[in-house]
């Protein structure tokens, strides 16, 4: 009482106490029995003793199961890229929530108060935390799931864009005609400026590689066309020529 009264009011109100024994009161006191069995009140004592022994290990149990729950928790948040992520994820909030509603469980002594005005014993206590964690899981999934879905998206792109190209491969391949310097001055330009191909897919190793092949060989093949049109020209015109001075001249 002394000692209470020191931590409310000071050392300076506790000076003032004197001790003074009060001999009305002593012979009361001495009056009390001196000899008797405790021995229920050690049983009170020990059931007590063993009631609180048996609530803390159920506590620790129960806040191992909560470890578990959670932990698996951050597995989810580590991978939530997996197929599986949002059944993992469904199937952990079920566990934390059974966790919370079992019988044994120390929030679920107040099952008519909403779980965030239970008593806070160690599962309660990280309830918020768990909601917040559960919170940035599932904000993790759908960035993943975009991300997936953009990926997915860009290797379309890509791919036409790659079928663009090899078209435009094959259409110079087939250049035999008087246009073919027209038409494959066309195809550079479409070549490089297809919408929305990147530095690094113009610059395919490969398909740059066939293209200018392709280009070389149509340029090869309508010079060579040229040449063989001039070399018809010019024998059409010896033939006509040696048809001239074959001929007789003419007789007065």
């Amino acid at each position: 009482q002394i000692a209470a009264l020191r931590r409310v009011a000071g050392e300076n109100v506790v000076a003032r106490i004197r001790r003074e024994p009060d001999a009305a009161i002593m012979k009361i006191v001495s009056g009390w029995p001196t000899r008797f069995d405790a021995k229920r009140a050690r049983a009170l004592v020990l059931e007590m003793d063993e009631a609180e022994a048996a609530r803390k290990a159920a506590l620790e149990e129960w806040q191992k199961r909560g470890d578990r729950v959670m932990a698996r928790l951050d597995a989810i948040a580590n991978t939530p890229g997996t197929a599986d992520a949002d059944t993992q994820l469904d199937e952990t909030v079920e566990q934390w929530r059974a966790l919370a509603e079992a019988p044994d469980s120390p929030v679920a002594e107040r099952p008519a108060a909403p779980l965030a005005e239970r008593p806070a014993p160690p599962l309660a206590e990280r309830h918020d935390p768990f909601n917040a964690r559960l919170d940035e899981v599932r904000a993790a999934i759908e960035a993943r799931r975009r991300e997936e879905a953009e990926r997915l998206a860009e290797a379309d792109r890509a791919a036409e864009r790659r079928a663009a190209l090899v078209a435009i491969c094959e259409r110079v391949e087939m250049l035999r005609g008087e246009d073919t310097p027209d038409e494959l001055e066309r195809a550079r330009a479409e070549w490089e400026g297809l919408p929305g191909a990147s530095e690094q897919e113009r610059e395919d190793a490969e398909l740059r590689a066939r293209f200018d092949e392709v280009c070389r060989r149509a340029t090869e093949r309508h010079q060579n066309r040229q040449a063989l049109e001039r070399v018809h020209t010019r024998l059409g015109e010896l033939s006509l020529e040696a048809d001239r001075l074959s001929m007789p001249p003419a007789s007065d």
